[in-house]
C-alpha cells in the first residue's frame, strides 16, 4: 500500500481491533446503511470512509492534504431505554454512547505508526436511527493531514 488513504485505514482498523476488542466488525463505508435490507454485519461494528480531501500546494510539485474521515459506529437496538424499562435495558440500549466514548478516546489525538499523518482530531459527531433496521448508527468526523510526495 502506497497511497496514504489505504495505509491511514488499515492503521485505523488496526488501532481499534487491538484497543477494543468489543467491536467486532470493522471495515470501509460503502453505504451499507442506505439499504432496505439489514446490513449483513457482525454488531457492534466500525465502518470507516474517508469523506473529503482537500489539497494545497506545498512547493516542488508536492501537495499539503487535509482529510476528513467518517468512522461510523453500528449497533443493534434491541433494547428500550424508555425510564420504565428494566435498568439492564436501559443499560443495553444506552451501550452505544460508552461505546462511542471509548472509541473517541482511543482515536482522538492517535498518530499513526511513524507518523506519516498530523494526529487525529475530533471535530463532530452525529446521529442517525435506521429503526427500519434496526440499527442506531453515530457518526463519528475526525481530520487528519500530511504532506503528499508527488513523483515525477
Amino acid at each position: 500500500m502506497n497511497d496514504v488513504f489505504s495505509k491511514l485505514y488499515a492503521d485505523i482498523a488496526e488501532h481499534i481491533q487491538q484497543n477494543m476488542p468489543e467491536i467486532v466488525w470493522i471495515d470501509l463505508y460503502l453505504g451499507q446503511d442506505q439499504t432496505d435490507l439489514r446490513p449483513t454485519l457482525s454488531y457492534p461494528a466500525v465502518l470507516i470512509d474517508f469523506d473529503r480531501a482537500e489539497y494545497s500546494m506545498a512547493g516542488g510539485g508536492n501537495q499539503f492534504v487535509e482529510a476528513q474521515i467518517s468512522v461510523r459506529l453500528f449497533l443493534d437496538n434491541y433494547a428500550s431505554s424508555a425510564q420504565k424499562a428494566p435498568t439492564e435495558t436501559r443499560a443495553k440500549a444506552l451501550l452505544i454512547y460508552n461505546i462511542e466514548k471509548k472509541l473517541v478516546d482511543i482515536l482522538h489525538n492517535w498518530q499513526p505508526p511513524t507518523a506519516y499523518t498530523q494526529p487525529l482530531v475530533r471535530i463532530s459527531s452525529s446521529s442517525q436511527n435506521r429503526n427500519d433496521l434496526g440499527l442506531k448508527i453515530r457518526i463519528l468526523n475526525f481530520t487528519t493531514a500530511w504532506n503528499e510526495y508527488i513523483s515525477f
